[in-house]
């Protein structure tokens, strides 16, 4: 299979723990941010929802954990 550049094989779909991503799309390098970060999060994770407004209902997604971007940082 492939290897990753950090030595790691990516997980099957089926093994993969489930992500939800948060956004602040209000921003616009937030929003391409997710664009480029979104497609390397699903070599390794299966992204179960998106949400770039912090309004969406979530609760019927079941995820292992979230990623949050736009802080104060970005």
């Amino acid at each position: 299979g492939i290897v990753s550049p950090t030595g790691h094989q990516p997980m099957s779909t089926s093994t993969a723990q489930r992500v939800m991503i948060l956004a602040d799309g209000t921003r616009d390098p937030i929003r391409v941010a997710v664009e480029q970060f979104r497609p390397i999060v699903e070599k390794h994770l299966k992204v179960v929802a998106v949400s770039l407004d912090f309004r969406a209902d979530l609760s019927s997604h079941d995820a292992d954990f979230v990623i949050v971007m736009g802080g104060d940082s970005i």
